[in-house]
This record gives structure tokens, sequence and C-alpha cells, in this order.
């Protein structure tokens, strides 16, 4: 398209359609090489927008009103007459209600003074706990979409107009240009322009857990609801809402209809069984009344004189109350009083562990279960990393405490101006307190940081106004690592981390266990490469180097974005490995007890992660989740795709349609302990 980028428009005539931005922004379909055809600009042009100053204020309603805002629909919350309207359809309330205008008909007709009082007390205590249990239901329902609604609520900064403004995620609109920094999530799909480099974890969407670089060069395409981990850059908004991948994946199972619970279809069953048998126990008891009083007319024995038809009637008529009675006292008026107070009560001490039961009557689920499905991180997890152990001068130290007092003072040393200089994170500490959202850097950074002050008690921020860094090449996800280089006591010294596959190949030399600078070999290399891989962690190496006085640290070349070691000349190499830190996201403390009492009591659990197999493993290994010897299997997302799902339906963009071989699937279910790499779809497909 031509023309000026911010040329006005009239209308809407000149925007491209929903479906067409939605088809730009495919993961993996064809219309992903017309988006490499136009390139960030083309799509801005697309798009009316201009880069530089982003999108006019004045243009903001007309994107709402050509692409609607920035939310996610979900589905509606029903009505509290649509509530109250499917709570009165149960069977064994309208039996009662029946029970209790008979009684009073009885009563009635029996010259009782008060006739009304039991049969309306019964319909008023019916009534009024239906009443109590809809309002319960709905005011939850309610409550569980403000829940949600915060939760997809955050503040984004965005370039509007030339001016820089704070706004909540559902006022970014087509068009906008968003300013993304480490920690922040992306407020829809779109792509990144000018020079940024992103790194993102987009394991929500397809179950990776790889970090993706984002630049302009490689993939530039950024998606809501995943995660920035490192780098800066700009975001060109180009879908919002139900249009981007994360709306459509919302969609999942909308559809679906709602199953009854194990206790409403067995009260179900009850009620018409209590009214079948009711009936038949008074139409039983009202013929077999009426035989005998034949009987006992014909033969002149009843005890009352019969002299016209009226006196025939008025006892047939009573037979007829009997028979009454006897249905109605075959009804327990009692039992959907108790049943919905008991199920009322239970959400509230639900709702007191953090369970948000929406609707009391789905609440006995949880008591009939036999296979429980949970995330990982942040569920079985902390969510936080934390360093949990060290390889460092050929020793290992699974308690870090102990380092400080076996490894030299110049080991120790060097490991924490690495941690401290060699990063931009920043968290709190005593004495320079921040607020959580003002913490800065990816989990890993935070954790190196952490460290500090539980082995060193030392906070970063002193060490980092001491010391003057000379030289810096930030971590991208090309390089793997960072380096920086310090000035000690007159001495340039380098000190670099970051993956251990690329750190290890720029280390000749290593640091042996009294701080000697000792031969590297290739073989060494592999052992700690192995060490590595095999502990199902994340891991960090760390390596340093003191420069020659002869290397001119003002002359030396900026380090290659692309590729660690490079330019020649770089400070980045001949560097002496000095140890590995592993990190892991701990378990909660209270989830192996959990994990052991879900198996005593023949739940299943699963745990569905978009981590990798390794990780995932080592988690589910030490909440005691995993068990070899029972046959526990594991497997990733991809593979069980590929098992329960039909290579056409595979193929599928319509996740609703897809029809699963319940045959595979029900081979694969009870032994399954561990599913990584899971994209939302496995996850559907898996409770489905």
């Amino acid at each position: 398209m031509s023309g000026e980028p911010n040329a006005p428009l009239l209308g809407t005539s000149r925007l491209p359609t929903p479906e067409k931005l939605i088809a730009l922004m495919d993961m993996d379909g064809a219309q992903g090489n017309e988006r490499e055809e136009l390139g960030a600009q083309g799509v801005a042009d697309l798009l009316c927008v201009d880069t530089a100053q982003g999108l006019e204020p004045s243009l903001v309603q007309q994107r709402v009103k050509a692409y609607g805002s920035n939310l996610i629909k979900r589905k509606e919350p029903s009505t509290f007459m649509e509530i109250l309207q499917g709570n009165l359809q149960d069977l064994i309330v309208w039996l009662i209600l029946g029970a209790a205008v008979m009684a009073m008909i009885v009563d009635a007709f029996e010259g009782e003074e008060l006739w009304w009082a039991a049969g309306f007390t019964t319909m008023c205590t019916v009534v009024g706990v239906i009443i109590f249990s809809t309002a319960f239901e709905y005011l939850r329902g309610r409550q569980f979409i403000r829940l949600m609604e915060n939760v997809e609520s955050f503040n984004v900064v965005v370039l509007r107009g030339g001016k820089m403004l704070t706004l909540r995620s559902q006022s970014v609109v087509v068009g906008d240009v968003v300013l993304l920094e480490t920690g922040d999530v992306p407020p829809g799909d779109g792509l990144l322009i000018g020079t940024g480099d992103l790194e993102l974890d987009e394991s929500t969407l397809t179950g990776e857990a790889e970090y993706i670089a984002k630049n302009q060069f490689e993939d530039n395409t950024i998606f809501a609801g995943t995660t920035v981990r490192s780098g800066s850059g700009r975001m060109l908004v180009v879908c919002t809402g139900d249009m981007t991948h994360a709306g459509k994946n919302n969609s999942l199972g909308d559809e679906e209809e709602e199953e009854k619970s194990g206790l409403e279809a067995r009260l179900e069953d009850m009620a018409e069984a209590i009214g079948y048998w009711a009936f038949v126990a008074g139409t039983a008891f009202f013929f077999i009344t009426l035989i005998e009083f034949l009987i006992l007319a014909a033969a002149g024995l009843w005890e009352h004189d019969l002299h016209s038809t009226k006196d025939y009637f008025s006892v047939l008529f009573d037979l007829f109350v009997a028979a009454l009675l006897v249905l109605i006292m075959g009804i327990p008026e009692g039992l959907p009083v108790a049943i919905s107070l008991n199920l009322v009560l239970g959400a509230k001490e639900m709702e007191k562990e953090n369970v948000l039961v929406k609707k009391p009557n789905k609440g006995e689920i949880m008591g009939t279960v036999t296979t429980v499905c949970t995330d990982k991180t942040g569920t079985l997890t902390t969510g936080n990393m934390a360093v949990v152990a060290i390889d460092v001068c050929g020793l290992h130290f699974a308690d870090i405490l102990k380092l400080k007092e076996v490894v030299p003072k110049q080991v120790a040393e060097h490991i924490k101006l690495n941690l401290a200089l060699n990063s931009t994170a920043r968290i709190s500490t005593t004495s320079h307190p921040l607020s959580e959202d003002s913490e800065s850097g990816s989990n890993t950074e935070r954790a190196l940081l952490r460290i500090l002050a539980t082995m060193f008690l030392e906070d970063f921020n002193s060490i980092r106004s001491t010391n003057t860094i000379e030289w810096s090449v930030p971590f991208s996800s090309t390089r793997k690592i960072s380096s920086i280089v310090v000035d000690l006591l007159g001495h340039s010294t380098v000190y670099s981390k970051g993956a251990p596959e690329v750190l290890l190949q720029l280390c000749t030399t290593q640091l042996d266990a009294s701080g000697k600078v000792v031969p590297f070999s290739d073989a060494q290399k592999k052992t700690m490469l192995h060490v590595a891989d095999s502990k199902g962690m994340r891991s960090i190496a760390i390596a340093t180097r003191r420069l020659p006085k002869s290397f001119d640290i003002a002359q030396a070349p900026a380090g290659s974005p692309l590729q660690a070691g490079l330019p020649e000349g770089s400070p980045e190499n001949e560097l002496s490995f000095v140890g590995i830190l592993c990190l892991q996201d701990p378990l909660r403390p209270e989830v192996a007890g959990a994990v052991a009492h879900c198996a005593t009591a023949g739940v299943n659990v699963i745990m569905v992660t978009g981590d990798s197999l390794s990780t995932a493993q080592a988690v589910a290994l030490g909440c005691g989740l995993l068990d070899r010897s029972r046959g526990d299997t594991v497997m990733q997302g991809p593979e069980f795709r590929g098992l329960v799902v039909s290579k056409d339906a595979q193929s599928s963009d319509d996740s609703n349609s897809i029809s699963i071989n319940q045959e595979a699937f029900d081979k694969i279910w009870p032994s399954l302990r561990v599913l990584a790499r899971s994209s939302p779809v496995d996850k559907y497909l898996l409770v489905k």
C-alpha cells in the first residue's frame, strides 16, 4: 500500500480486514511469506501508522470500531434468572412443591383451621434455599469474571502522537506502538520494529521451553501472552483481543456442553425413583383399600351406614386422601434443603483454601476425582528461580553456604564480582528496598543476585557503586553469554557468564581447588557439559581472565552481537573456567505431602508443563509424582498429539472439531505422569 503512513482517514475502508491481519500473524501459515515480503514497515504502512510518532490519538476510536477493543471475550456468565431457572428444573424440588400443595388441599378439605401452614412453610423453605444458592452462584460467577479481568489487565507504555503514555493493556488498539522491556507481557500480536533485540518465552503458546530470539533480521513476530525475558524494543500491534492467538486459544472448549456432576445425576435418578415408587405406593394403597371397602360394603360389614350415593363418594374421597398422604410421606422434603446448604457451606470452606467454586452444585466433584492435571511453574514450584548447587574449581557444593568456607578467597571474589557486575537486573535488598513491580531482569538473573546476600552477605548495589566497567557486551539469544571488563587495582579483568556449551568453548584454562590457573582439556570440558545436562536444571557457567598489561581495552573491538568471542581481538577469549551454577525453581514445601496424600486416596496427578522434558522429570521426581518402578510414563506434547489425534485433525485450525482416538487415549492416561513441552491445545485435549 502506498502513500503517507500517517495520512488522515475519513473512514475504515482503507484499513485491512481483521481476517487479513489474523492471516498475516499466522504462526505457521502461508501468509508468513507475505508478512516477510511486506516487512514491519510495510505492515505499518498497511495500518497507516507512522512508527516514529505512533498512532494518532484521534484515530483510536476508529481502530476500536474497525477491530474491537483489546479484550478477550469470555463466555457470558449466566444471569440471576437463568441460574434460578436452572435450579428450579430439579425434579425432586417439584415433587416436594407438589406434595406441599396436595397437603394444603387435604388439610383444607378436612377443615383444619391452619390448613395452609405446613404446606406453605415447606414451600417457603425450599424456595428460600433455592434463591440463596442461586445468589451464591451468581455472585461467585461475577467474582470469577472480575478476577480474570484483573489478571489480564496490566500497564503498558505506548507511543501515541509522539508522546509516551502509560495505559492499561485493554486500551491498546491495532496500530499502536508499544515499548517492551525485560519482564513485560505484549498486549497483543504484532511485529518488532526498529533495531530492538528481544528474547521471548513463548511456552504458553508453543510448549517450547527455550527462549526465542526476536530481531528485525530473523523472526520479528511477537504474540500476546508471552513474556519478554531479556532485551528491549518497540512493537507494532497488529492483532488485539479475540484476533490474537491467545484469544483463539481461550475459546477452546467454550462450546462444550456442561455435563452433570455425579451428585446431580444421582439426585435426578433418585427423584425419578422416588416419584415413581411413591406414585406406585399411593396407587396400590388406594386400590387395595378400595377393594377392601367394596368387599366389606357388599357384606354389610362396613363400620358406617351407607344410605346413599353421597356416602359412597365420601368414603372414596377419604381413601383418595389417604393414598395422597402415602405419596406425600414418600417424598423427603428436607433433602434439597440439606444438600443445598451443605454445598454452599462447603464452597465457603473451600474458599478459605483459595479455591473459588463458581457453582456450589459442582463442588462435590472434588470429592470424586480420580485424576488431577496441574501446571508446574508457580503451582508445584514457587515460581522463583534459586541457585541450588554450584560446581566450582572441581568441587561440588549442594549446600552453597559452604562454598565460601572452602574455595580460595580470590575465587570467591571472582564469583561475587561476576554475578554483581555482569548483570543489569535489580532486586530488592535490605539497604535498597524495591517494590516487586520495580524489580527487573529475568528470574535467572535475579536468582544470581540473591545468592550474593545469601553466600557473601553483600549488597550488589554497593559492589556496582565501587567498580567501573570498561567494556561490555550484553547477553543475547544468539551469543548466549554476556561479558564485561572491570578495572581491578590497575588490572583489566574479564568476567563472562552464560550458556555452558558456548562459554566452555572460549575457555583454555580453569581455576583449580587452590585458585591456580591450570590447563583445561577438551575431555574436561565434555565432562562439565555432561554435569550441566544431567542435573535437569538450568545451568549458568562463569569464567574470568586477567588481561595482559599490553592489552589496551580502549582499543578493544565492540563485541559481536551474533557470536561470542568475535571479532578477532575480543577480550572474550582465552578465558579461565571458574564453575557452573545450577538453578531450579524450588518445589513448594507442601507439594510432596499433597502428592503423597493424592496417591493414598487413589488420585492420579499429571503434571502438564511447557518446560523441557528433563526439567519436568526432575521436578516430578523431586515431589514424588514420578515413580518408574510402578510403570509411570512421561511424554512430550507433539508425541501425545501424534498418538491421540488423527493425522488429518492434527493440521486442523479448529481445535473444537478435533476428534480424539479414545482407545489410544485410554491406553496413555492411566500411567501418564508428566506431559512436557505441552501447548494449550495439548492441555485441552488431555482434559476434554
